[in-house]
């Protein structure tokens, strides 16, 4: 028998890259984003957040090599009253079809580095130096990655460079549409570093990767009225995670669809295509990651 959608469910758990130069950062845009959030990660329970965790913290382009591909990452220190207390987490922020310099994502991976108390690192699954507007460059991009082992591979070149920033002593990982497609294949690749995953409305498919037992807990935050995850690709998914041993919980809002989390799609274009911004799904969402990670994974740690 199929498992039921909709449900929050719970199945049982049971290559090196070279970083090569660093990059000037770029003047950053506003986003809907954006908001200012304490560190959460590090600090005592009860305790106050002092007023620089609202400030911003310092970060940087960084180029690293992933199998002769040169990409570039956006990496966000931890604010600085969480990383002198020791060692801190990285996140790794995965990206959606239009790249890594999407403003979304980029302001998703500060707040994460604020409200986490991590260091953020915002992913590069492409190379591209822009965001990719044009559909067909979409396309080029993401036809390279249809090879998911490719697509593991960036995501582990992504996650050397995120060990390698001081203090970093594990990992956690979240993305949306292709970056949640993504952080799923980080956590099927079964690293030990990396102890959880969170997918926002990702593709929730059974890729043919190899057959690890999984260590990484999963979150998947999914939308039931999403047309690019049919009935069946939803269940190959749940086999997948059953056969990998996985810890998995899922979170279906009734209703959403595709792109869920993005304020600026709510035009009637946007509608048909299948995609729409649920502003309740967004909010909740993000809350549910933070107390997956807060208070499950790092919690556990």
């Amino acid at each position: 028998s199929g498992f039921a959608r909709g449900d929050l469910r719970m199945l049982a758990r049971a290559p090196r890259h070279r970083l090569i130069q660093r990059a000037p950062s770029p003047s950053s845009s506003s986003s809907p984003m954006s908001a200012a959030a304490p560190p959460a990660h590090a600090l005592r329970r009860g305790s106050a957040p002092s007023s620089s965790a609202a400030s911003a913290s310092a970060e940087r382009w960084v180029e690293y090599d992933c199998d002769g591909t040169s990409l570039c990452a956006l990496v966000v220190d931890a604010p600085q009253e969480v990383a002198v207390r020791g060692a801190v987490p990285a996140v790794l922020v995965a990206h959606t079809a239009i790249g890594v310099r999407d403003d979304f994502v980029l302001d998703a991976a500060r707040r994460a580095a604020k409200e986490l108390g991590a260091v953020a690192v915002a992913c590069d699954l492409y190379g591209a130096r822009e965001t990719v507007w044009d559909a067909e460059d979409r396309r080029r991009y993401m036809a390279e990655l249809q090879d998911r082992n490719v697509l593991l591979k960036r995501m582990e070149a992504a996650l050397e460079l995120a060990m390698s920033q001081p203090g970093v002593d594990k990992a956690i990982a979240f993305g949306y549409c292709l970056g949640g497609k993504a952080v799923l294949d980080l956590a099927r690749g079964a690293r030990p570093e990396v102890l959880g995953v969170v997918s926002f409305h990702g593709i929730l498919d059974a890729p043919a990767l190899a057959l690890k037992p999984m260590s990484a807990s999963v979150l998947a935050c999914h939308g039931s009225a999403d047309p690019f995850i049919p009935e069946d690709q939803f269940q190959a998914f749940l086999r997948d995670m059953a056969d990998r041993d996985a810890d998995v919980q899922i979170l279906t809002f009734l209703g959403a669809k595709h792109a869920f989390t993005r304020p600026e799609k709510t035009t009637q274009e946007d509608d048909d295509a299948g995609f729409q911004y649920a502003p309740k799904a967004a909010t909740r969402s993000w809350d549910a990651m933070k107390r997956f990670f807060i208070d499950d994974v790092l919690a556990q740690d």
